[in-house]
């Protein structure tokens, strides 16, 4: 009773930069459609509440805790409704011998209501919804300094 939903990217800049953009939460909103804003820190066992905006749906405020956070390598955080519902939402950050980073992003969703709740349209939205975070990550860590 697992479902899940990956995505990948490549940034054309190191783990450090991808790292500094992603984890500096006062200021996803600027470039982040999805994820409009975490209040909280990237540390291990942090509680974060996420606002969510995915397309055709009303925004969400979502509960999560850091459940694993490894600088310039991995984010991860849960979601859930304990024992019904859970999601690991993961950013993992992989250097490249061309000094860019591999970003795999997306969410293990798990629990008795797992198949019920990930419809595939769900699933669809999510990944669409994933791969705008990437687009938005991207373009905001490749961005020209002023």
């Amino acid at each position: 009773m697992s479902s899940a939903v990956q995505t990948v990217c490549e940034i054309n800049a190191p783990p450090s930069q991808v790292w500094q953009v992603l984890t500096d939460f006062p200021r996803i909103g600027t470039w982040n459609t999805v994820l409009q804003s975490i209040r909280g820190r990237a540390e291990t066992g942090a509680f974060l509440l996420l606002t969510v905006k995915l397309e055709g749906r009303p925004v969400l405020f979502i509960p999560a805790r850091v459940t694993e956070c490894r600088p310039e390598t991995e984010l991860v955080w849960r979601g859930s409704l304990p024992g019904l519902f859970a999601g690991d939402h993961f950013f993992r950050l992989q250097a490249q011998p061309d000094n860019t980073t591999l970003l795999t992003h997306g969410e293990v969703f798990s629990g008795l209501l797992a198949d019920t709740v990930m419809t595939p349209a769900l699933r669809e939205t999510s990944r669409r919804a994933y791969e705008a975070i990437n687009t938005g990550l991207k373009a905001e860590v490749e961005r020209p300094l002023p």
